[in-house]
This record gives structure tokens, C-alpha cells and sequence, in this order.
């Protein structure tokens, strides 16, 4: 990698981060300081297309990453780039380590992240739609889903803990 390229990357570095929880023997986190994707982790752009930062810098240290492999966080920050705070893992170690530091959460309903609807208008949808006089294509705008969700919801194919 380009002299250039590796300077401007560490410009947008604070190595002054917090100590994150579940490492707390391997220092503070170098944090990105640079624009971010909506998931948290930074974003450097090379070449002219977009990459994550912390495999920025696992590259800037220790080279290419083999194919298949990713770049996983010991210390669980998504902005964190500093080098001793990564290592290299397939998809099944970087989902083993999840569950193992306690970040993996099976949601459902309204715990689920892309949720829109509530166990409480899941109730009201089904109720509304037993009595009678709406469709699917009335409670899916009254909710704010797309009508086939609304299907699956009355069909408990969805939902099926409420």
C-alpha cells in the first residue's frame, strides 16, 4: 500500500479510546475517526471504492488478508483499528465469538431490529381482521407494512409468539 495512503489513514485515528470490556488486558482501542458505515464500522476508501477500516489496518500491518478469511474485533469496538485489537477468522470463529462474549440475541417481535410492528398491533391487526370489514390491503396501511406481511402475521407464519 501507497506511503501516502497509510498516512492519510492514520490521520483519521484517535489512539486515546476507551478499554472496552471483554479485553481488557490488550489496551485502549484506536478509534476511527473517519466516516462510518450505518453498522458502526469505519470506512476508508482505496483505489476509489470503499473498505472497512479495521481491515484497512490489518493490511497496513500485516498485509493482504486471505481470501475467505475476515477481520475480527478482540475488543468488540466496530470503530476500533488498532492492530493488536484484531485477528484473522473464518465466518464460523467470528460467530463462535459472539456467542461466547454474549452478543449474539435471538430476537423476535419487537425485539428484533427491523421490526415494525408490536406484539400489541399484531394483537389489534388480528383482532380487527377476525371481526370482519378490513382487508389485508387496509391493515397493511394502517400499520406501515407491506400487505404480505400482514398475510403471514394473520396466518401465524409470522409473529407466532403473540
Amino acid at each position: 500500500m501507497e506511503t501516502a495512503i497509510i498516512e492519510k489513514f492514520w490521520l483519521k485515528v484517535s489512539k486515546s479510546g476507551p478499554t472496552q470490556p471483554h479485553a481488557p488486558a490488550i489496551g485502549e482501542c484506536w478509534v476511527w475517526t473517519g466516516a462510518r458505515f450505518p453498522s458502526g464500522y469505519g470506512v476508508f476508501s482505496t483505489k476509489g471504492r470503499p473498505e472497512r477500516a479495521h481491515r484497512v489496518s490489518w493490511e497496513i500491518s500485516n498485509g493482504p488478508i486471505p481470501k475467505g478469511l475476515s477481520v475480527l474485533h478482540r475488543c468488540d469496538n466496530r470503530a476500533c483499528v488498532r492492530p493488536s485489537h484484531l485477528f484473522i477468522g473464518t465466518h464460523t470463529d467470528n460467530m463462535a465469538d459472539r456467542l461466547a462474549k454474549g452478543r449474539y440475541k435471538n430476537a423476535c417481535g419487537s425485539d428484533h431490529v427491523n421490526s415494525k410492528l408490536t406484539e400489541e398491533a399484531v394483537l389489534k391487526l388480528r383482532a380487527a381482521y377476525a371481526a370482519g370489514g378490513c382487508t389485508h390491503y387496509d391493515l397493511a396501511d394502517t400499520y406501515g407494512v407491506d400487505r404480505s406481511v400482514i398475510g403471514r402475521v394473520i396466518r401465524r407464519k409470522i409473529w407466532k409468539h403473540v
